[in-house]
């Protein structure tokens, strides 16, 4: 960490955690642009890219050390100790082919599962008919009366 955070720095960071930037703003009378500015410079000089990193690094620095010396013991871990997630996740393709399979196998699958229902639903109302033929008694015509 280059230098250790100011306290407006450090107060700003800490309400970002169940505050808004405006909400900060109005509490600390200060310009919602000042806020982002103080928190953007917090992470920047605790050499973290995401608000909540930071903030979880201060309170990390606060279980770990004394208060008056908290902020300037807290250092980003280091590239070769962090350990990536195993979430899961994977960033989408950035060739045009992969996009452009993707898009169509999504889209065959689409069109089948459509289809799919479609043939249900009409299995569906046919059998519905069927019953309501079934249950509904004839209804009798009537008899054409003499004058016509």
């Amino acid at each position: 960490m280059n230098s250790p955070l100011t306290a407006r720095q450090e107060e700003c960071l800490r309400l970002t955690r169940f505050k808004t930037d405006k909400q900060i703003a109005e509490e600390l009378g200060l310009a919602e642009a000042t806020v982002k500015k103080h928190v953007a410079e917090a992470c920047q000089r605790m050499g973290v890219n995401r608000r909540k990193a930071a903030l979880a690094l201060l309170e990390q620095a606060d279980r770990e050390t004394e208060p008056m010396a908290r902020v300037a013991a807290v250092e980003p871990p280091k590239p070769e100790q962090v350990q990536p997630l195993r979430s899961g996740y994977r960033p989408p393709p950035r060739g045009l082919l992969p996009r452009v399979v993707i898009v169509g196998v999504a889209t065959i699958l689409l069109v089948l599962v459509i289809q799919a229902t479609t043939r249900l639903m009409f299995e569906v109302h046919g059998q519905v008919d069927q019953i309501d033929k079934a249950v509904t008694p004839p209804q009798e015509v009537p008899a054409p009366s003499p004058e016509s």
